[in-house]
Formats: C-alpha cells, structure tokens, sequence
C-alpha cells in the first residue's frame, strides 16, 4: 500500500513501465529533485518493483513484470484516492508485516532469545551443536526478509549472548573464556546463519513466496 499509494512512486512506475530511464530522466518526468527520486527508488528496488541495469557507467531501471501487472489491475494510472482493490492488496500485504514494529526490530531480540535458550538447553539438559541456533536464525530472518547487514548484526548479537552467559555460567573464573567463546561461536554461526539465510531466501523467490 505504502509503495503504491504515493503519487510520486505511482508516476515514477507509470513511466518506467514505458520504458527503461535514467534517474535524471525520471526526476525529469516526476518534477522531483533527483535526492527524492533516488529515495523512491531505493525502495521500489528492494520492493522489487524496478529493476536496474548498469550501461556504459549510467544506471538505466524499468519497471519489472510484477509492477506492470499490478499496474495492468489497476487500470488507468492515478494515485489512489482510497485504498487500492482488493486483488491489489493481497500480493502487497508482506510490505505491511515488513513495517511491523515486531519484525523491524527482530534482528535485536532474536538473536538474544535463541542464544539464550541455545546454552540453557546445552548447559542443563543436552549437549547441541551451537551451528543448531544458528541455522535456525538465518531461516528466521530470509523469512522474515531481513538484510544481509540485519542478519550479520543478528549473528554478532547472539555469539555475544551465547559467550556471556556461557561465561557466566561455566567459565567465570576467566575472562579470556570468555573472548575464546565468542570468537568460536562467532565463526560457526556466521558459517551456519550466512548460508541458512540465503538458501531460505533463495527458496522463497523460487518459490514465490
């Protein structure tokens, strides 16, 4: 809804379903400065609505086959005055759970949660291996779209949280375990989140889903 309810980012689709344009060359035809159509743009290109392509150092987008589908259903071009058709809404409704407080700020208590579970179940009932969490984490996040910066934050947090109260509970005569901790968890769940995110992510285009 947010995507295609705002009449500049509605024009800007309009046009590159036309044909492929250069940012100048959108600004041109949205009457926007060239900083509000590079904003716009950043989103419609992680929305998936343009695409880009790079030729002789300029950047061309066009609108790709879903934004066009889209705005085939709607019929003539024209901000929305009320809220868009139903079979408008329904392909969009991730857009809104991606804006949800609870999965923007997922990539935070996440990782400290799963951590935490992770060493009281490794500590007082059976031993795991501690790639478990971490797949299990980077399958969370490709679900719940996160970014490679997010799921890397995500993955710094929980080997932080699994060496503190590792720590804490284990080894805490030594600081050096500590560090020792971090830097092993670190590295397997690095190994284990990375490549969980991306097949799941890889899944979910193929997919459809």
């Amino acid at each position: 809804m947010e995507a295609l309810g705002d009449k500049t980012r509605f024009a800007m689709l309009d046009e590159l379903a036309k044909k492929p344009m250069t940012g100048e060359e959108i600004a041109e035809h949205v009457g926007k400065a060239r900083s509000t159509v590079e904003s716009h743009l950043s989103m419609l290109l992680r929305l998936q609505l343009v695409s880009r392509k790079l030729d002789d150092r300029t950047y061309y987008y066009e609108a790709t086959d879903l934004a066009k589908s889209w705005l085939e259903k709607m019929g003539t071009p024209k901000p929305y005055a009320t809220a868009p058709p139903p079979e408008v809404l329904k392909p969009m409704m991730p857009i809104k759970m991606a804006n949800h407080p609870g999965v923007r700020y997922a990539w935070i208590y996440l990782p400290i949660i799963i951590g935490a579970i992770y060493v009281i179940l490794n500590v007082y009932v059976v031993p795991i291996q501690v790639i478990m969490p971490s797949l299990i984490l980077g399958t969370i996040a490709a679900f719940l779209g996160s970014r490679m910066t997010e799921v890397l934050k995500s993955i710094v947090l929980m080997s932080f949280t699994i060496a503190f109260l590792s720590y804490t509970l284990v080894f805490a005569s030594s600081i050096f375990s500590m560090v020792l901790l971090f830097v092993v968890a670190l590295i397997f769940c690095l190994m284990g989140g990375v490549v969980s995110w991306y097949l799941m992510k890889k899944m979910r285009k193929m997919l459809k889903i």
